[in-house]
């Protein structure tokens, strides 16, 4: 008789924790095939944008990548090295702006497409 009361215990406790979830969180109701009505708690979001900041990090390699291979890699080189002889605001542009390697190899292959 015990184990049937521990059940019972048991799952009131696992209600009050989905409520409890539901209400913090929010909830999200779906219609399964049978017709039954299932609400669920709905998921966490991430703080960080993932998605938005991987994105703008392959658009500054495309930028940079665009620019090595159009002006080139010693013109770019001296319109970075003269952001280094800047204010502060100058400097940590330059430092943003370096030639990486991944930069400097997209530029390789972009290249001959820009001409």
């Amino acid at each position: 008789m015990s184990d049937a009361f521990n059940e019972f215990d048991n799952r009131l406790r696992r209600i009050d924790e989905k409520n409890a979830r539901l209400k913090e969180n929010g909830f999200v109701t779906t219609v399964n095939r049978d017709g039954l009505i299932v609400v669920r708690p709905q998921r966490k979001r991430s703080v960080l944008p993932w998605r938005g900041l991987l994105f703008l990090l392959l658009g500054f390699i495309g930028f940079k990548t665009l620019l090595l291979a159009g002006i080139g890699f010693a013109t770019y080189q001296e319109r970075v090295d003269d952001l280094y002889a800047g204010g502060v605001v100058e400097r940590a542009g330059a430092f943003l702006m370096q030639p990486d390697p991944i930069s400097e190899s997209l530029a390789l292959k972009v290249r001959p497409y820009l001409r």
